[in-house]
């Protein structure tokens, strides 16, 4: 069953903080390890799926058992800062193909060039910009964690448990944060 979110950084930014937000561990135990595993609830207002969360320094610490369990990924770069990042995106794409992961996120710390913006199309990613840009005031398009949030929320997860109608409410950000994350 695909439950597995897949996380990796293809810049120096490791994105410890962003990571910190988006799945609410401790900075700290990011830090510790090169390669991390969790769990993560995923809690929306009809259903609920506890999903593991991978970070790998690279690829090549991606075993094809956990790609084959992968339905979600999230890459971080900085286009801004990289030369060319094209090599280790076609690497990563080519090896991800073969799996189909639902959800393929690129998350940018920059704007993206027209180019990368290209190849996301072309493979199946969805670029998300991290910070806004200037001139974005009057843009309604979420960005960043929030961003990354709706979309790893929006997919339909293969493990996941419908709540009963008298059981929805909204769910908020701060109750996503507190919920406690299933055992191991």
């Amino acid at each position: 069953m695909k439950s597995a979110v897949l996380v990796s950084s293809l810049c120096a930014d490791p994105a410890h903080t962003i990571l910190t937000e988006l799945f609410g561990v401790e900075e700290a135990a990011l830090v510790s390890a090169q390669q991390q595993e969790f769990p993560w609830r995923v809690e929306t207002k009809y259903f609920t799926a506890d999903l593991r969360v991978h970070i790998v320094p690279d690829l090549a610490s991606a075993s094809p058992e956990l790609l084959a369990a992968v339905d979600g990924v999230v890459l971080f770069i900085n286009s801004s800062q990289e030369a060319d990042l094209t090599p280790q995106l076609r690497t990563w794409a080519r090896a991800l193909s073969e799996f189909e992961p639902a959800v393929q996120l690129l998350a940018d710390h920059a704007g993206g060039s027209p180019a990368l913006i290209e190849w996301c199309l072309d493979n199946q990613f969805e670029h998300v910009r991290l910070v806004a840009e200037e001139g974005d005031e009057g843009d309604e398009d979420i960005i960043g964690v929030p961003r990354l949030r709706e979309a790893l929320h929006s997919h339909t997860w293969p493990n996941l448990v419908r709540r009963s109608a008298a059981a929805r409410k909204p769910v908020t950000a701060a109750a996503i944060d507190a919920a406690p994350a299933p055992a191991p």
